[in-house]
């Protein structure tokens, strides 16, 4: 069966054959077909070479608290079919703190481009605002903007002593400066005021404190402060810092002084890309606050001598339009007034010459309208010009103007194109492009998910069963994969507006930026949110396929496709020269998985590739070269590793959960009861009853080994060590210890004084590295100059091997202190200071696999009269696939007390159909109705 995508592609190329979608209101000049076919092979060519993903993960709810586990589900796609992408068989997965630090990193294998995983936010997680990030190795080479993104909090919960915060200020100039008066409320998540306590305010701009002081709640948990900032402070980069100092809990709140501080970042976008003189143009612009979000405003535009030539007002998020027909040699200005202060911005310089690109996708609800007009300079004019259309599916058609003399307007028909963004680019002779406009249209044509309850009436702990009809847009059945979330309207807050699969993959997987309340723009079909979602297309430029770079020679991606769970890479000899027809063997031992071998052998270019390796959640491996006669290779193999995207700042400042908290339900979840946690332990997986915990309190482990003795105080593993790769021991210490190094002043031990020395040793801070052992073996070994009494050390022979022997090469490192400081090594090949960091072997630690867990599902009996514990996500199901006939059904059991919950169920036919569903079920102590199905979002 034919997707979607492709029938759509199919029906536009037979419309072009026969010009059916070009409707010419004012006479085009003749087209050049041959250089049409010639633009649309390049397009067709470069999607071919470079195939577009979209990637799209349903959370479970949109927010947590430390402990809690974060489930989703991952559809991936080839951007042009909507079809299950061919290009990656697995999805990292990253979680992101407000300080733009990895946390967490995984990846989940996808299969026909579905996957599942889980996140669980243990006590690693401390409460603050995340992103969850996900992208394929493939995406990268298109840019972060297309990766999925999505931003979520994680509270504290009230066992952990987790406050309110009321915060309230005001911002007065006096001749002293800038005077921030402030207000601080502290209370507890039951409302309780918090008296008394001792605490510390900080005024951070990033990293710099700006102000600090201690301060006492009274008897009603307030307290005031004072202070000045300078008119010179990036009010972008402020937040407050709370510190409880008995506690020392910290919470962290962005920071706006407001008044004539307030900044306002207001950009212009003329419709196009360029303003030209003389030319009638529609200017988009966007404002956007401190916090990254837009802002309300309007002002007026003038002239250089003061005159208005037109006024604007943004219309949603901050974004708006107007137009205006600049003038030669003048400059524009934008002027608006914000808390009393006037503002100015300048708008782009107008062009004394090109072309002007309008596309009207308002006025008419079955058309769009391109108009093409230029300048009346012959090198513009006379030129000839190609206006292509296309979208992530292909190109639609293509027009050729031999000249631009007149007015150039092309209708074209909206039912021709499919759901999603539109482009409209104008190319010159050179196959460049000059002008550029996106639309979206919108064709409603989403899986219509039809959600009912088994029985019209619950009551606490019921069996709740759910069946799901799908049907696309023409009302058949439609097979597909689906995911459910059930949520308690008791602890969640479900925003209507939030990005879906739908929103996602037609409107902000090509858009650049952030985009507030996505699915706004997509529910219902009001006059007010077709303007909207237009000034959406001209202020956030379009991410996905580009002309430019389209028509530039063809380049080796930098990141290659992962279409299998494999490993390649490269034979390299001294001279950096390929070894070809070498044999490598690629092994590992577990417990768990027992022992794996696999060999391949170099090609002539020395690249080699595992194919399909077995998917394991973690584990290590070793990979050995030799030469054709099975001898140890001089070859040096270079694996083709992945390389995590690099994280840039987030723009948006959105306030903690706790700040000014009005939200009852998210008050209720974070104050909830909470189940009791053992470090190390998931409840959901404990069988039969758990004993108590018994802590045994034991004092540091203690090493006597060649002569040394003391105790174990710090310890590098395995894993970290694998992961540095080649990295000498030297370098992997220092970065890791900053007091580690070469010195010559030193205590020779605990009971002797620092010194200056002639010979230089290893140190940690001023305490000599006495000896490095390894494997039992101590450096006067080596040398030649041990004695059965306090064996002596040789600095040189210590500093040469941890100067020269890779990370990858030890198995675990020791740093023991007692009377004297020594490191203890333990290596692979367990042949101590004769051990040779070995080119032709190589350790390997892939970014661990998240494999599917199953959502634990409590089940009731008649005996089990226990109060349940609260449950905010009721039910988590991954994987619901409909028949043949649309069908589907899920079964979960209801909390034990009466309620109201949100379904949620979203997913694909993975043949360019997606769509989603809510609706609502009530649980009460005698039956309730189950809610009406709500409308799609």
């Amino acid at each position: 069966m034919l997707c979607k995508t492709t029938l759509y592609r199919l029906f536009i190329a037979a419309c072009f054959m026969v010009a059916c979608l070009v409707l010419p209101v004012t006479k085009a000049n003749a087209q050049d077909n041959s250089n049409i076919k010639k633009l649309i092979g390049i397009a067709e060519d470069y999607r071919t070479r470079m195939p577009a993903e979209k990637l799209y993960l349903h959370l479970d709810r949109p927010y947590y608290t430390t402990y809690d586990t974060l489930w989703f589900k991952a559809y991936l796609f080839n951007a042009s079919t909507y079809s299950a992408s061919k290009q990656s068989a697995k999805v990292y997965v990253e979680l992101v703190n407000d300080s733009s630090r990895v946390v967490n990193r995984f990846a989940i294998p996808m299969h026909s481009g579905l996957g599942e995983g889980y996140l669980a936010l243990d006590e690693r997680v401390p409460d603050g605002t995340y992103t969850l990030r996900a992208y394929t190795q493939w995406m990268q080479n298109f840019g972060e903007d297309v990766f999925f993104s999505k931003q979520f909090y994680v509270g504290k919960p009230a066992d952990q002593g987790s406050w309110l915060i009321s915060e309230q200020h005001q911002l007065k100039t006096t001749a002293d400066g800038n005077q921030i008066n402030l207000a601080l409320r502290l209370s507890s998540l039951s409302k309780a005021v918090i008296p008394y306590r001792d605490i510390e305010v900080r005024l951070l701009e990033g990293k710099k404190t700006a102000f600090k002081g201690n301060f006492l709640t009274n008897d009603a948990g307030t307290t005031e402060a004072s202070f000045n900032i300078s008119p010179k402070t990036d009010t972008r980069k402020l937040s407050l810092q709370i510190t409880d100092k008995l506690t020392k809990n910290k919470y962290s709140i962005p920071f706006y002084p407001g008044g004539q501080m307030q900044d306002i970042d207001l950009q212009f976008m003329p419709e196009g890309g360029n303003l030209v003189a003389g030319l009638p143009s529609r200017v988009g612009f966007k404002a956007i606050g401190e916090d990254g979000l837009g802002i309300d405003i309007k002002g007026i535009v003038k002239d250089r001598s003061g005159a208005q030539v037109a006024a604007f007002s943004s219309a949603h998020n901050g974004m708006g339009s107007f137009n205006i027909t600049p003038q030669p040699n003048e400059i524009y200005t934008a002027e608006y007034i914000l808390n009393n202060v006037k503002h100015i911005a300048t708008l782009p310089a107008a062009s004394a010459a090109g072309i002007s690109l309008k596309v009207d996708n308002l006025s008419s609800p079955d058309s769009v309208f391109a108009d093409i007009v230029a300048t009346k300079d012959a090198p513009i004019v006379n030129q000839r010009y190609n206006l292509m259309v296309q979208s992530a599916g292909g190109v639609y058609m293509g027009v050729s103007f031999k000249s631009l003399s007149g007015p150039n307007t092309v209708r074209l028909a909206k039912s021709g194109f499919m759901s999603g963004i539109v482009s409209f680019t104008l190319m010159n002779e050179a196959n460049r492009p000059v002008a550029q406009r996106r639309v979206f249209i919108d064709q409603h044509d989403r899986l219509n998910l039809e959600i009912n309850a088994s029985q019209n009436s619950f009551l606490p702990k019921d069996s709740v069963a759910i069946s799901l009809n799908v049907r696309d847009a023409s009302g058949q059945p439609a097979i597909g994969s689906f995911s459910a979330s059930i949520t308690d309207d008791s602890y969640i807050t479900n925003t209507p507006d939030a990005d879906n699969i739908v929103s996602c993959l037609l409107l902000t997987s090509e858009l650049k930026g952030h985009v507030e309340n996505p699915a706004w723009y997509l529910a219902g079909n009001s006059a007010e949110k077709a303007a909207a979602l237009d000034n959406l297309m001209l202020t956030q430029g379009w991410a996905g396929f580009d002309w430019a770079q389209a028509v530039l020679p063809v380049k080796e991606p930098a990141f290659k496709p992962e279409p299998n769970n494999r490993l390649t890479g490269n034979l390299r000899n001294l001279f950096n020269k390929p070894v070809k027809d070498a044999k490598l063997n690629f092994f590992t031992v577990s417990k768990k998985y027992g022992v794996l071998v696999m060999d391949t052998i170099s090609n002539a270019k020395g690249e080699f590739a595992f194919e399909n390796l077995p998917i394991f959640d973690t584990i290590s491996y070793t990979l050995r070269v030799n030469n054709k006669k099975d001898k140890a290779s001089g070859a040096t193999i270079n694996l083709d590793l992945f390389k995590p995207a690099d994280v840039t700042a987030n723009n948006i400042r959105l306030n903690p959960w706790y700040l000014n908290l009005n939200d009852s339900l998210m008050r209720g979840y974070f104050n909830r009861p909470q189940a009791p946690r053992y470090q190390g332990i998931d409840m959901s997986e404990v069988k039969g009853k758990l004993l108590k915990e018994v802590k045994i309190k034991a004092d540091k482990p203690a090493v006597s080994i060649a002569g040394y003795s003391g105790f174990v105080t710090k310890e590098i593993f395995e894993k970290e060590l694998i992961e540095a790769g080649k990295t000498t021991l030297f370098d992997l210490l220092s970065r890791k210890y900053r007091n580690f190094g070469i010195g010559y002043l030193y205590a020779e031990s605990a009971l002797s004084k620092p010194l200056m020395h002639t010979e230089p040793s290893l140190v940690m801070g001023i305490s000599k590295v006495a000896e490095v052992v390894v494997d039992s073996t101590n450096t006067c070994i080596v040398a030649g100059i041990c004695t059965t009494i306090d064996p002596p050390s040789d600095a040189q022979t210590a500093i040469d091997f941890v100067k020269t022997i890779g990370a990858d090469d030890v198995k675990s490192i020791r740093i023991v202190e007692g009377l004297k400081l020594f490191i203890v090594v333990t290596t692979r090949g367990g042949h101590g200071y004769f051990t040779k960091s070995s080119h032709n072997v190589l350790a390997y630690r892939p970014v661990p696999y998240c494999l599917p867990k199953q959502f634990y599902r409590p089940k009731y009996s008649v005996s089990n009269t226990a109060i349940n514990t609260p449950r905010p996500t009721l039910h988590w199901e991954p994987n619901l696939v409909t028949d043949k006939k649309g069908k589907a059904t899920l079964s979960f059991f209801a909390a034990d007390k009466p309620g109201r919950y949100t379904v949620t169920i979203e997913g694909t036919d993975m043949q360019g159909n997606f769509g989603r569903q809510t609706t609502s079920i009530s649980i009460a102590a005698q039956a309730a109705a189950a809610g009406k199905t709500e409308a799609a979002k």
